[in-house]
Parts: C-alpha cells; sequence; structure tokens
C-alpha cells in the first residue's frame, strides 16, 4: 500500500538480445477484486537492461470465489513475446485499506450482527505489548484502528478493541486480549466473511510482533 493507495511493484530484466516494448497486463479473478487502473508505462528495455515501474491498483476486479487466498496471477505480454504468466503470493497486511476505523456504535452494532460462527480465536505467544499507547499508534500506521479498550474486572489484563477493512468491503473487528509488559496475547476476530480470518491472524501476527 503506498500513500496514495494500493500499488504494485513490478521489475523486468531483458535476458534476450532484443529491445522489448509495447508492455501489457493482465490480471486474473483474486480474492480481494485487486486490477490495474492503468496499463504498464515502460520505456523500452535494452537487451541486458532492467526497468522498474509501480502499477497503480484498484479493488472493483471480479473476484474469485471462496475460500479467500492470497495468491495473485497475472498474465504480460509485450510486442516481441507471447503471453508470459506468473502467480505471486499476496502480503495480506499491505492490503488493509485507510478507511477501516469504526466508532464504537458502529463496532458493536456489527459485531452483535454477526453470528457466533464468525468468531475466531488465536493465540499469538510471541507478542508482547508494553505500552498500549505506542502499540496502537504503531497499527495505525498499518491501517489497523484503535476503537477503545477496558481492563478486566478482577485482573490485570487489558482487552484492546480493533478494527481493520480488507478490499473490496470487508470489515474485520478485533479483540486483543494481554497483560502488558508480559509476552503473549489472546486474539480473537468476527468478521462477515470468516474465510479471511486465516490470513487476516497471519497478517497481524507479522505487524503485532
Amino acid at each position: 500500500a503506498g500513500g496514495g493507495g494500493l500499488v504494485y511493484d513490478l521489475t523486468f530484466r531483458n535476458a534476450t538480445n532484443t529491445v522489448l516494448d509495447g508492455f501489457q497486463i493482465q490480471f486474473n479473478k483474486n480474492s480481494f477484486g485487486l486490477a490495474p487502473t492503468a496499463q504498464l508505462t515502460l520505456q523500452p528495455i535494452a537487451p541486458g537492461c532492467s526497468a522498474s515501474c509501480q502499477l497503480a491498483m484498484g479493488t472493483t476486479g471480479p473476484l474469485a470465489p471462496p475460500p479467500c487466498s492470497r495468491a495473485l496471477q497475472l498474465a504480460i505480454k509485450n510486442s516481441q513475446q507471447p503471453v508470459w504468466y506468473f502467480s505471486d503470493t499476496l502480503a495480506v497486511e499491505q492490503l488493509f485499506l485507510s478507511d477501516g476505523i469504526l466508532d464504537r456504535e458502529n463496532y458493536l452494532n456489527t459485531w452483535k450482527s454477526l453470528p457466533d460462527a464468525n468468531e475466531s480465536m488465536k493465540m499469538f505467544a510471541a507478542v508482547s505489548v508494553a505500552s498500549v499507547d505506542n502499540w496502537v499508534a504503531r497499527l495505525k500506521t498499518k491501517h489497523v484502528f484503535f476503537m477503545a479498550q477496558r481492563q478486566l474486572q478482577g485482573t490485570n489484563q487489558t482487552v484492546i478493541y480493533l478494527s481493520l477493512k480488507l478490499p473490496p468491503a470487508t470489515i474485520v473487528l478485533v479483540e486483543v486480549t494481554t497483560t502488558v509488559g508480559t509476552p503473549g496475547l489472546k486474539c480473537c476476530i468476527k468478521t462477515s466473511a470468516p474465510d479471511v480470518s486465516p490470513l487476516v491472524f497471519d497478517a497481524l501476527e507479522t505487524i503485532m510482533a
């Protein structure tokens, strides 16, 4: 995710003995509706040379059927060669959108509206929270947004409520229970699309560590 939205970084190296130009790209259906909003803009690449570009991405492309997957399949062609087919693996934590923040009322209403079957839990044994304020400030830079926190009565545990949004428009509610300063936390997720939960757990564990 770039400062102005989602981008896909590409680097091409010309290993042939002729200039390559006229590059075009196409994405297959994927779980997040990712598709280019413009065609590739590359200068001709001389033999033995490389070129890089950033491709602006939107989230209104065709969706692949469930279950949710990190796979991204694409086809690239140029004027001198046949179509090349590639498969990439998405870093889901890079897909969190900037408008995933919810106020308290919307958070609670959304949580209550979802069935218990849509909730899942995972322990992050190696993650610790030294300071809640610093931790949630760091998560905000990754588009994981703080909603509220509370102390569990009769314990030294803190519950932190967070939200995030995945393309094209999947809100994910996150409830973290931890003892500040002690390794290990319990992460609960509730969402209307529970098949994204395993991918979100992996992404959250990466950015929370």
